[in-house]
């Protein structure tokens, strides 16, 4: 959130994240979320708009960064 940080500054915080496991809950934490969302949107009208949300969940949940 800094607006000035360097990519150097934004290098060490997400070396930190990682190092301590922050990113990888942060996905699994995303994933749950979204595994219980998905199913949900059942309830909506069959539509395109209803599928985009589900191929955007899809695509979260599968995505590696």
């Amino acid at each position: 959130g800094h607006p000035n940080a360097s990519e150097a500054d934004i290098a060490e915080v997400v070396g930190i994240l990682e190092k301590r496991g922050g990113i990888e809950q942060t996905r699994n934490r995303a994933r749950m979320h979204l595994e219980k969302a998905l199913p949900l949107l059942d309830a909506l009208p069959d539509n395109p708009h209803r599928d985009l949300l589900r191929a955007w969940g899809d695509y979260m949940i599968s995505r590696n960064n």
